[in-house]
């Protein structure tokens, strides 16, 4: 109650099944935030829903230096967005689903901002790991679906009759 909060907006283009509203907003493992709302957005014009997740970080949870403590917090994230930090969900709890907000730098990621909501800042988001391996799942099975299976097993079953033919030669 008496912390000082700063509201930010997060957009995913993924589901946020398991994000409640009081869930973490973690930062290399240390709770910095809890997630304030959570809402869908349907943009018709381009046919895509992303889930809007409004966090509020608490101030002082990360000691920083001198220098930094003399900017405003949205100037700091500023900066720490600008050397790679972003957001993504990641599961709080295997047993339960439950899903955290974690923060993380990942430099090699671009910046995207969707800018949806200008009432307050944007922190740029990543896909989890989770969709990064659903991501690899599809494009395996995909390309699966593109070998010639049938052909394939009839070949390999033909060379297990040859050679369980040439095994049972009196010779061997």
């Amino acid at each position: 109650v008496f912390q000082e909060k700063t509201p930010y907006v997060i957009f995913f283009e993924s589901s946020a099944q398991g994000l409640n509203v009081g869930a973490p907003v973690v930062f290399r493992g240390v709770q910095v935030g809890q997630v304030a709302k959570v809402k869908a957005l349907y943009d018709p014009k381009q046919a895509t829903i992303h889930v809007k997740v409004l966090v509020e970080l608490v101030a002082d949870t990360v000691e920083v230096t001198a220098e930094v403590r003399q900017r405003s917090p949205q100037e700091a994230i500023a900066i720490l967005v600008q050397q790679g930090l972003r957001a993504s969900l990641q599961l709080q709890s295997f047993v339960t689903g439950l899903l955290l907000v974690s923060l993380d730098f990942y430099p090699d990621a671009p910046i995207q901002l969707l800018g949806l909501d200008p009432t307050y800042p944007e922190l740029p988001a990543v896909p989890s790991q989770i969709e990064q391996l659903l991501g690899n799942v599809r494009q395996a099975v995909a390309a699966l679906g593109k070998l010639p299976l049938e052909a394939l097993l009839s070949e390999a079953l033909g060379t297990l009759k040859r050679t369980n033919t040439l095994l049972d030669t009196p010779a061997l």
